[in-house]
């Protein structure tokens, strides 16, 4: 069972490698009771301010995590400032026991700081960061079939979310 939460689509792209129906926490925020069991419980959300988003916090003090391994996987762009350290932090103030606790480098898209075309330019070795999750965590289910497209070529692609869409078997 994976959770997200995602503002610009960093981190549901990696909840969507582990998982390949991630649940977004601000829909299951709202779920009474907030009670949650499986072997596995992990979290995908993005660094703000070198923490996890607000709702999150509410999400993980809120919720019951009913299970004997519990992560998360944090997404940044530039510095993290220790989030990994302060997510631990908030988990064990919340009562829960972190098995993993990791970060993930992706373009930084804080728009107010960052030339977007620099970054776009850069190789943050996504699937070389998902590997190493993988090898450290080899229960972790790392789906590697998804679809990324640039912002770049958004315009020429609907033949391959076409193609990809098809490839899944989901439509009639």
């Amino acid at each position: 069972m994976v959770f997200f939460f995602t503002g610009t689509g960093n981190s549901l792209s990696i909840a969507k490698q582990i998982e390949k129906n991630p649940i977004s926490i601000p829909q299951a925020i709202h779920q009474t009771p907030l009670e949650f069991t499986d072997d596995t419980i992990g979290i995908v959300a993005p660094v703000y301010g070198h923490e996890v988003p607000a709702m999150v916090k509410a999400f993980l003090q809120k919720g019951k995590f009913h299970t004997p391994y519990f992560y998360m996987v944090l997404t940044y762009g530039n510095r993290h400032g220790g989030a990994a350290q302060l997510a631990k932090q908030l988990c064990e103030e919340c009562g829960i026991a972190p098995s993993y606790i990791n970060i993930v480098l992706m373009v930084d898209n804080w728009l107010p700081e960052f030339d977007m075309d620099e970054q776009m330019k850069l190789d943050k070795n996504v699937s070389g960061q998902m590997q190493t999750i993988q090898e450290l965590e080899p229960d972790a289910t790392v789906v590697t079939d998804g679809l990324s497209i640039s912002r770049n070529s958004v315009a020429d692609a609907q033949s391959d979310v076409a193609d990809w869409v098809a490839s899944l078997n989901i439509l009639p």
